[in-house]
Parts: structure tokens; C-alpha cells; sequence
């Protein structure tokens, strides 16, 4: 009886082992699929390189005069690894650094302890953003209000903040774009970047 159970658990292992192989290739492939389309369509450079069973994409080249590069990287914290995605124009137009994020719970405890974010008289838009930089007359005459109504269109599709520093203006996302609808969230934040960055010119 024992003999049998033991054959039943090291033959579920195995499942389970052969499944996610199959499962990961897959990812890897589709994610391969849509990082190339993205290279093709915007003529950049596509490569990529494997970190264990996890294959890692990467898009270079030129896109609106800056050197863009849109990368996934292993990252370690403890025993655990996970894929960040990051998107980075570096040479950008910006002489001043700024944050464009959204508000959240602690960015609200904050407000309510006296940390001020930079705001524009209008309610809704004031609510869903949080808005810094120390160069705070350069950064609102940046947030026209078609940026300001672009944000908005892409609010659902921001997972993280957008920063500016030195320079380099870079988002990045924790986890992979294992999927079409993630990937364009990200291409929506792109593309958003890019409109930033024409404003400024």
C-alpha cells in the first residue's frame, strides 16, 4: 500500500513538473511573440536571453529622439524571484524631475499630515493622481490640459509610477506581460511617455 501511494505521489509530481514546463514555455512564447511585434512595428531592435525556464525580453532603439529600451530582469528578494517589467527613455528633453503616480491610501494619510502634492483645481483629476516635482512651475506648464485628459483615458492602465530623474524617465511594472491585455496597458503607458516627451520638445 505504501509502495502504491509513493508511485501515485511521484507520478502526480512529475505531472505537475511536466505541466508547468509546458505551461512556462507557452508564457515565453506568447511573451516572445508580442515583445517582437512591439520591436517590428516601432522599428527597434528585439532580443532575449533565458534565466532558468524564464525567458527575458528586451526592445531597443531610438523612438521620439531618445534611447528606449523596454526590458524584463529577474529580481530576488529572499528566496523569492519575479519578473519586473521596465520601460526607459533616457536623453530626455526634461531638465527638471517629476513623479506622475496615483493616489493611494498612504499618499492620502499624507495629505491629511500636511505632505502636499501638486494639483490642478479640478477635483476628479486631483483625486486619482498624485503629482510631485520640485520644479513645480516647469511640470504644470508640461500637464496641458490634453495631458491631463490623457492621463485620465489611462488611468486603470498605470500600475505603477512614472519617474524622471536626470534625465531618464522609466516605469516599471512588477510581474511580466504574460498576456495581450497586459502588454497594451503597458503600450498605453508608452505611449503616454512618448506624448510627454513631445510636449517638452
Amino acid at each position: 500500500m505504501e509502495i502504491l501511494l509513493l508511485i501515485v505521489s511521484l507520478g502526480a509530481f512529475i505531472g505537475i513538473i511536466v505541466w508547468a514546463v509546458k505551461y512556462t514555455k507557452k508564457v515565453n512564447n506568447r511573451k516572445a511573440e508580442m515583445f517582437e511585434r512591439f520591436a517590428n512595428e516601432n522599428n527597434l531592435t528585439y532580443s532575449s536571453s533565458k534565466h532558468m525556464l524564464v525567458l527575458l525580453n528586451e526592445v531597443n532603439g531610438d523612438l521620439d529622439g531618445c534611447q528606449f529600451q523596454l526590458f524584463e530582469k529577474m529580481v530576488s528578494s529572499g528566496k523569492n524571484k519575479q519578473v519586473v517589467t521596465t520601460v526607459q527613455f533616457s536623453n530626455t528633453p526634461f531638465t527638471f524631475d517629476f513623479k506622475i503616480g496615483k493616489e493611494h491610501l498612504f499618499s492620502k494619510t499624507g495629505k491629511m499630515l500636511g505632505f502636499k502634492d501638486i494639483e490642478f483645481r479640478d477635483e476628479k483629476f486631483d483625486k486619482k493622481f498624485l503629482l510631485k516635482s520640485k520644479s513645480e512651475d516647469e511640470f504644470r506648464a508640461l500637464m496641458s490640459h490634453e495631458i491631463q485628459a490623457r492621463l485620465m483615458e489611462i488611468e486603470k492602465d498605470l500600475k505603477a509610477s512614472i519617474r524622471c530623474e536626470n534625465g531618464h524617465m522609466t516605469y516599471s511594472y512588477m510581474g511580466p506581460l504574460a498576456n495581450e491585455k497586459l502588454f497594451g496597458t503597458c503600450e498605453n503607458v508608452i505611449n503616454f511617455m512618448r506624448q510627454l516627451i513631445r510636449a517638452k520638445r
